[in-house]
């Protein structure tokens, strides 16, 4: 492995919190335009939900992503700890 630390593959705000307000905010949108647009006409309107499948989609792989960052970071983190 790198001695580089691990870095996030989407980083979206300088903060923790503000990345997860943005993750929050694509899997809420998703769920709102794929469900409201179609109960509201009361069809299946496409445009709205494939948008909101892919806000749902990329919200999360935001959160796979994280997942994977905090495990390589707790290894490479194990790593140095054992080369000092």
């Amino acid at each position: 492995m790198s001695n580089n630390k691990p870095t996030r593959l989407i980083n979206l705000g300088n903060y923790e919190w503000c990345h997860w307000l943005v993750v929050a905010s694509f899997i809420i949108l998703g769920i709102f335009l794929a469900i409201f647009p179609s109960v509201i006409s009361n069809k299946i309107l496409l445009g709205p939900l494939i948008v909101g499948i892919v806000s749902i989609a990329i919200g999360v792989f935001c959160i796979i992503d994280h997942i994977i960052y905090k495990k390589k970071l707790k290894l490479w983190e194990e790593q140095n700890n054992n080369k000092k």
